[in-house]
């Protein structure tokens, strides 16, 4: 997952396939690989209700320096994390402990909202032939 700082980021992740609830509400935990520091949301589940999702999750995440709301955090530094997303019946519990069980772990990386993810390099290559 790669995330923008200061932007609404539209991810898509298959939850789906490992929810054991009927209408869960998904905890976010993101942890910083190098301070180790932890954060905590519940993101609202955008994708189609019911029986119709059957195989992705969508969720719009907000990355912001400050205040607080419905599908925004607070992150650390830009750079690399793991996150892990729990599974639960309870729509305002941000601890880990009180959820159901795990059914995400991946890592993500968090870049500033000016930073460009792919550059393109056309390289040319010359060969030559010796002939004895």
């Amino acid at each position: 997952m790669i995330l923008r700082k200061n932007s609404v980021n539209t991810v898509s992740l298959t939850l789906v396939e490992k929810t054991t609830l009927p209408n869960p509400y998904y905890l976010f935990e993101f942890q910083n690989i190098y301070t180790r520091k932890k954060y905590f949301q519940i993101f609202t589940d955008v994708s189609i209700s019911g029986e119709a999702r059957t195989r992705a999750n969508e969720f719009n995440i907000e990355v912001v320096d400050s205040g607080s709301g419905a599908n925004k955090i607070i992150l650390g530094d830009i750079g690399q994390y793991n996150y892990t997303i729990y599974e639960q019946v309870s729509d305002s519990n941000l601890n880990p402990a009180n959820t159901t069980s795990i059914v995400e772990r991946r890592e993500m990386r968090l870049l500033d909202s000016e930073a460009t993810i792919y550059v393109e390099h056309e390289i040319e290559i010359e060969y030559t032939t010796h002939e004895q």
